[in-house]
């Protein structure tokens, strides 16, 4: 919807485009598992309940809760399995502005389903106390913990703070739980530290 004339929608798309890279880098560095998942990949599988717990289905994956960030437009498709995944008492999270199209054209859909569904604002913070109850893994710096010079390595990381240059993977094998966990980011006193 915002490829037409780049006088008229160069601003919205890089707005949408530095969106999409702030919720992958605090995703990741928030420690949450998450897919991106594709409107197109969608089938008709209704949401199920395993263990008391509503989850949507999206090929072989199954997902307790889903985050709409910020769309501008949505499928009426993806609308019905939201709003059947919510009834049945799944996690729909909307963030930022709500989508105002559905299928391309202007419709208050989206809108109705957000008022049902949990609304936060695009923010950072906002986003990890949603998803709170979804981390498996946290990394925090505990005071005991701290070097002498941990200013030089934790630049604007304080005690308690989450440490935020960590990335994870959690996998499944049988019924083993494997956590791989590496720093992100060279380990250097003249390291570039992101803004996250």
């Amino acid at each position: 919807m915002c490829w037409g004339v780049n006088s008229q929608q160069t601003d919205l798309r890089e707005q949408l485009e530095r969106e999409y890279e702030s919720l992958t880098k605090w995703m990741l560095f928030g420690m949450l598992e998450y897919d991106f998942v594709s409107e197109s990949m969608m089938s008709d599988e209704n949401p199920v309940v395993e263990n008391n717990i509503p989850l949507f289905r999206v090929g072989r994956m199954a997902y307790e809760v889903i985050v709409v960030p910020g769309c501008i437009t949505l499928r009426a498709h993806t609308i019905q399995r939201l709003r059947e995944f919510s009834v049945k008492g799944g996690r729909v999270v909307f963030m930022g502005r709500t989508p105002s199209y559905v299928d391309g054209l202007p419709s208050d859909e989206a809108a109705a389903l957000a008022r049902q569904a949990e609304h936060i604002p695009f923010e950072q913070l906002a986003l990890m106390e949603a998803l709170r109850d979804q981390r498996f893994l946290d990394a925090r710096l505990l005071e005991r913990d701290r070097p002498d010079d941990y200013r030089i390595f934790y630049r604007d990381i304080f005690p308690g703070s989450r440490i935020n240059y960590l990335l994870h993977q959690e996998r499944r094998d049988g019924p083993e739980k494997w956590v791989f966990i590496s720093h992100a980011y060279r380990m250097e006193h003249d390291t570039e530290w992101p803004d996250l």
